[in-house]
């Protein structure tokens, strides 16, 4: 029976054994044109479709007479703008 450093060594050595070839191709393939490339078309991507789902949600929760994302930043905005207001007028 094998003891346990003998164990660890093995599954080592046969990690390493894999993990460096992947590992040299996927440094090399994340360092190309391509895929700076694939990856800002993803990024657009998925900024315009999580603009399309926030106005979609958008139009749903004003139907229900909810406030969005935008309605409270709006809200947040102006009442610190009257808190500035206030602080300025008491000094």
């Amino acid at each position: 029976m094998m003891n346990m450093p003998d164990i660890e060594t093995s599954w080592r050595l046969a990690f390493d054994a894999i993990e460096r070839p992947v590992a040299a191709a996927s440094e090399s393939w994340l360092q190309s044109d391509a895929y700076m490339d694939a990856l800002a078309v993803a990024w657009r991507l998925r900024r315009r479709l999580t603009h399309r789902l926030e106005a979609g949600a958008a139009a749903w929760l004003h139907l229900c007479g909810l406030p969005t994302r935008g309605d409270v930043t709006q809200v947040v905005n102006q009442l610190a703008s009257l808190e500035r207001e206030l602080r300025e007028q008491r000094s």
